[in-house]
């Protein structure tokens, strides 16, 4: 029988640059329940992820190794949905 938790429904994206955090962190939210997420480690693969998917839960790592913090990152993902979204209508 499935044990279904408050986060078994919510669509989680994951950013980190370093393997060994990434595993863990899979694990981690794993054992919290989250079944629908992706895990990628840079910010072009984030984006691309946002284009196509609806998440209800983004985990950003602060400090990127490609020199962009999550902040940046998160805006960088916002101006490209907006940017998709005005293509579209």
């Amino acid at each position: 029988m499935a044990i279904i938790t408050r986060f078994s429904d919510k669509q989680l994206l994951v950013i980190e640059d370093q393997a060994g955090m990434r595993t863990q962190l899979q694990m981690s939210l794993s054992n919290l329940g989250f079944k629908k997420s992706h895990v990628v480690s840079n910010i072009k693969d984030a984006i691309r992820l946002v284009r196509s998917t609806y998440y209800d839960i983004i985990l950003c790592d602060y400090n990127l190794v490609d020199r962009t913090n999550g902040q940046q990152s998160m805006a960088l993902a916002e101006c490209d949905r907006i940017r998709n979204i005005s293509r579209c209508c």
